[in-house]
Order: C-alpha cells, then sequence, then structure tokens
C-alpha cells in the first residue's frame, strides 16, 4: 500500500501528503472540536450542547448568548491562538 497520496489544486499545483499525517490530523481535529463544544458547555452555569448549537447559529436565549459570546468563547479562542503559536514557535527551534 502507497504510503504517499498525491494532492493537486488546480492543474500546477500538487503535493505529496503521508496518509497518516492526514488520518491523525483529522483525529486530532475531531478532538479539538470536542473539547472546544464540552469548553462552551462546561461552567458555574451548564449550557447543553443543544443550547451552544441554537445559540452559535444565532437562536438561543438571551443569557445564553451574554455567557458564551461575552466570557467563554474569546477564553476559548485565545487559548486556541496561543496554542498555535506556542506550537509554531517550538516548530520553528
Amino acid at each position: 500500500m502507497k504510503k504517499y497520496t498525491s494532492l493537486r489544486i488546480g492543474k500546477s499545483i500538487s503535493f505529496l501528503v503521508d496518509k497518516k499525517a492526514i488520518t491523525i490530523s483529522l483525529i486530532l481535529l475531531a478532538v479539538n472540536v470536542v473539547i472546544f463544544l464540552v469548553s462552551i458547555g462546561s461552567g458555574e452555569m451548564y449550557i447543553s450542547p443543544l443550547e451552544i448549537a441554537k445559540t452559535l447559529f444565532g437562536n438561543g436565549s438571551d443569557m445564553n448568548e451574554i455567557v458564551i459570546y461575552t466570557f467563554r468563547l474569546p477564553r476559548i479562542l485565545v487559548a486556541l491562538l496561543a496554542g498555535m503559536l506556542l506550537a509554531a514557535a517550538g516548530a520553528i527551534l
């Protein structure tokens, strides 16, 4: 079985990509999304996953919108960006 697969973008751009790296990246992305949703829902005021989805798509209650958009989402996004920047700094070194 081939270890690499060809990824083409348009006619002039082509990459060889490791299949295992793609699989691991997709698994880590799924884990990251689950942790993201758990982080939004957990706290002093528990918010169910259905209420999270309603709020993110604009149909949630006012209290959920305040809690998610004011407190939890900025904290999670800053943590995600800090982790990405630390990973990039580690890769550079």
